[in-house]
């Protein structure tokens, strides 16, 4: 959890003070590797069926709460961001295509889970 904290102190300090995109790069690189790292030494059991299903179960609800959501918030920009600024309904735009994408991708995954097991 300190890890996930520092890359994210890390990234609002970049976004803040609008330093070079690398610098966050390069932190959540370092944090991912440290993280393996970490993970690898650990020789305990730390995962098991019951909380790999929980895992499941709460991805799926955060999915299905979060997607509706999206898409509501992205129809709203496009429909009336015009009036607010013109850059409202092209962030809309983008956000109801990475909407799509999400979906589409969830479903894939899906059938390929299906099919697998």
């Amino acid at each position: 959890m300190a890890i996930t904290a520092a890359v994210g102190i890390l990234v609002g300090w970049s976004v803040a003070a609008e330093v070079n995109v690398f610098i966050p790069l390069v932190g959540i690189g370092a944090a991912m590797a440290l993280s393996y790292l970490l993970r690898k030494r650990v020789k305990d059991v730390i995962e098991d069926e019951r909380s790999n299903l929980i895992a499941e179960k709460a991805a799926r609800l955060a999915f299905g709460i979060t997607m509706p959501l999206v898409v509501i918030a992205a129809l709203i920009m496009i429909v009336w961001g015009a009036r607010f600024s013109p850059d409202w309904r092209l962030a809309g735009t983008i956000l109801a295509y990475a909407a799509c994408a999400q979906m589409v991708i969830f479903n894939i995954t899906h059938l390929y889970q299906d099919r697998k097991h």
